[in-house]
């Protein structure tokens, strides 16, 4: 005689898994982040205070330069938060600073937040999946996104002699394309492919104007190379280090959580990179305290912890293969 119990289907189970998560991380979502605003102003304004300053003769160029280069990396992760929609998060009458922060910040890592959102929000979709994930271009040999980040800084130049001449293309090598990973992007929209096209015009029309104005040392190195050098790091923390190697795409394994000494500093948060990935609305120096309290929860699951993170001593993979 059977008791009419029935065993719990793997979706049951799923569904009971995500309610247990989503009690331990509703303390941790977004509400309005003063913290992240207060950032965002002191970075922006640390950033333009130092080339005025170089504009003005009052320090040198290479005076301004590493603190260009520190504010543009900083100022990375407003955009980022931006994003994913946490410097207000659910309210409704301040989504508006969502989008002034993240429009802002973008001025300055030359970044447009609609374009960013959309490739951004993608790779979140299709984390290291070839063909769809637009982070792609940074797997493999870390030592190559130096080299990467000048040549797509050469390519978003020229993008407009390439847009407005057509025929222009054809001079573009095969080579530079691969490097770029144009695989990678084989499912980049046409409204990715316009935003994209439309901040390279922005870029150089800045750079142009400046140049008019008899500032064009002070635009070229303190803006738009120290965003580039910038940019090398950023790649670094949050494309190429959190996923490496790049293979996995399951839930609990397509990112980890990596700590070695002063990481949660050095990367901001993001050395828990796997939390960001399951709970985008927790702002990012939320996530070290959001993982005191889950982390028995990812270890049941499975989930990628190397590190000081480890409690079973796993070795951060570092190596390009």
């Amino acid at each position: 005689m059977t008791t009419g119990a029935t065993e719990p289907n793997s979706t049951d189970i799923r569904k009971a898994q995500l309610r247990e998560e989503n009690d331990i991380v509703a303390p941790f979502r977004a509400t309005i982040s003063w913290r992240l605003i207060i950032e965002f102003v002191f970075t922006w304004g640390a950033f333009a205070a130092a080339f005025v300053l170089a504009a003005t003769g009052q320090i040198s160029l290479w005076a301004a330069f590493p603190i260009c280069v520190l504010s543009s990396a900083m100022i990375y992760m407003p955009l980022h938060e931006s994003v994913h929609k946490n410097v207000a998060g659910d309210n409704p009458k301040m989504q508006w600073l969502n989008e002034l922060v993240g429009r802002m910040s973008g001025m300055i890592f030359t970044f447009g937040l609609t374009q960013h959102r959309l490739s951004h929000l993608k790779h979140h979709a299709h984390t290291n999946v070839s063909g769809k994930d637009p982070d792609m271009v940074l797997s493999g040999d870390p030592k190559r996104i130096p080299g990467s980040a000048v040549l797509m800084s050469v390519m978003s130049l020229l993008t407009p002699v390439f847009a407005l001449i057509p025929a222009t293309r054809k001079f573009i090598p095969k080579w530079v394309g691969k490097r770029l990973g144009a695989d990678s992007r084989a499912e980049m929209d046409v409204q990715d492919m316009k935003l994209r096209v439309k901040r390279s015009f922005i870029d150089v029309f800045v750079l142009i104007g400046f140049s008019i104005a008899g500032l064009a040392p002070e635009i070229l190195l303190l803006w738009y190379v120290a965003t580039r050098v910038a940019f090398m790091w950023v790649a670094f923390i949050f494309g190429w280090y959190p996923h490496h190697p790049h293979q996995e795409t399951e839930r609990y394994r397509d990112t980890r959580v990596a700590t070695f000494l002063g990481s949660t500093l050095l990367i901001r948060g993001h050395d828990h990179h796997l939390l960001h990935h399951l709970y985008p609305r927790v702002v990012h120096y939320k996530l070290p305290k959001l993982w005191a309290n889950i982390e028995p929860v990812m270890v049941a699951r499975g989930a990628r912890i190397e590190g000081n993170a480890s409690r079973d001593g796993l070795a951060i993979q570092w190596s390009a293969h």
